[in-house]
């Protein structure tokens, strides 16, 4: 099926290309922004979301805990499958938390925007921009963090649902 395995390293935000058969490690790009999360490839070209850089309040504790990315700098990203060609499909500071992004397999991808509440869609040329949902600020039950798409249907769970941790699957047209 698969040679290879592409992973996102969040910390240092690079991209690394994993052998499947011998597990030989490529670093693919070793810049793929702050906090690289969500990754797909599509026809020969690897896109991927970032988080952004998030500020730290030192009185939330330590870790992951105490880590805010509410800044608005997050984005889309993509390039060949050999590491030429590293380009912007959505600029950094137009998408807040970049996550899961998934492709249609016709040439859209989809990703939520957990702090900014959205789902998006972009064509894998940078065209076509578009936020499908967007939800109200101050209820972090209205956070997107996962997406996955259907013919004619978006899907998106939010990971803060009812109880914390548990996902709650909505459905977009």
């Amino acid at each position: 099926m698969w040679d290879e395995l592409m992973v996102l390293a969040a910390v240092p935000g690079s991209m690394l290309r994993v052998g499947i058969a011998d597990g030989r490690v490529e670093t693919l790009a070793e810049d793929a922004g702050p906090f690289p999360d969500g990754i797909v490839i599509e026809s020969s070209a690897v896109y991927w979301t970032t988080m952004g850089t998030p500020t730290l309040d030192p009185a939330k504790g330590t870790g992951e805990a105490a880590e805010d990315f509410s800044p608005c700098d997050g984005g889309v990203h993509a390039m060949n499958l050999d590491g030429t060609g590293r380009r912007d499909l959505v600029r950094p500071g137009t998408v807040t938390t970049g996550k899961q992004l998934v492709s249609d397999g016709d040439g859209s991808l989809y990703w939520s925007d957990r702090e900014g509440r959205r789902v998006s869609r972009v064509r894998t040329d940078g065209s076509g921009l578009t936020d499908l949902v967007v939800n109200p600020p101050g209820d972090i039950s209205q956070e997107c963090v996962g997406v996955a798409v259907d013919p004619g249907r978006v899907r998106r769970p939010s990971r803060r649902g009812p109880a914390p941790g548990r996902p709650r699957p909505l459905r977009s047209q």
